[in-house]
């Protein structure tokens, strides 16, 4: 896989603005009309292939009830090529009805850029469990279409200490071309104490038309914060 190292450069300055926009709404929620600042989902995964980093946050907007905001960004290092996947989405959702959501999304990554896609989201949020489900299709360019899925069961194993399981897969087509262009799995088991995550992680990741395997084991740790 060939990076372009100026692009990653562009979309990193991108990125770093935008979490820094993010933190300062996140100091001043009523001036920005947003509900209390959400905790953020960050993860480290340390494999024997890669170096991962995720995080995660859900935010509804307090003075427009239908509306939320959904930001993801994950970055990995592979260590053999030193490849670099870098991967980041904010998506604006409006509830048409319960748990089901239209979408508008900037997402970016580390090989084709910015992109505004639209799609469609199911969200499903409990305290033992989370559900999300997100198909969408590029707005320009190729039109790829990309189907995300996220699921986190955790369940009380005593009163300080939860199992905690997740499911994450993402599938990239390249609608232009009719090609895989890129997808993953990734699985996640440990055990929770109070806004810690620890255990075990694989990620398993196919890249391009020919389906490029790389498979990832290791130990992951999970914060809110």
């Amino acid at each position: 896989m060939i990076i372009n190292i100026n692009k990653i450069k562009l979309v990193s300055s991108i990125l770093l603005v935008g979490l820094s926009i993010t933190s300062k709404a996140q100091s001043s929620p009523e001036n920005q009309g947003l509900s209390e600042p959400p905790q953020i989902d960050f993860e480290i995964l340390i494999a024997d292939e890669v170096l991962s980093i995720q995080n995660v946050f859900i935010r509804p907007i307090k003075t427009m009830n239908k509306f939320s905001v959904f930001n993801m960004l994950t970055y990995a290092q592979f260590y053999e090529n030193k490849g670099l996947v870098l991967i980041g989405s904010t998506t604006l959702n409006y509830e048409c009805i319960k748990n089901l959501n239209i979408s508008g999304e900037i997402s970016t990554n580390s090989i084709d850029g910015l992109r505004p896609t639209l799609g469609l989201n199911y969200t499903y949020i409990k305290k033992e469990m989370l559900f999300i489900i997100a198909p969408r299709f590029d707005l320009i360019d190729n039109k790829n279409f990309e189907a995300f899925l996220m699921y986190e069961y955790k369940p009380n194993l005593s009163d300080k200490i939860n199992l905690y399981t997740r499911i994450q897969s993402l599938y990239n087509h390249n609608i232009k071309h009719d090609l895989h262009d890129r997808s993953y799995i990734n699985l996640r088991l440990g055990l929770s104490f109070y806004s810690t995550s620890i255990g075990l992680g694989t990620n398993l990741d196919s890249f391009g038309p020919q389906k490029i395997k790389k498979e990832s084991y290791g130990l992951f740790a999970k914060f809110l914060i």
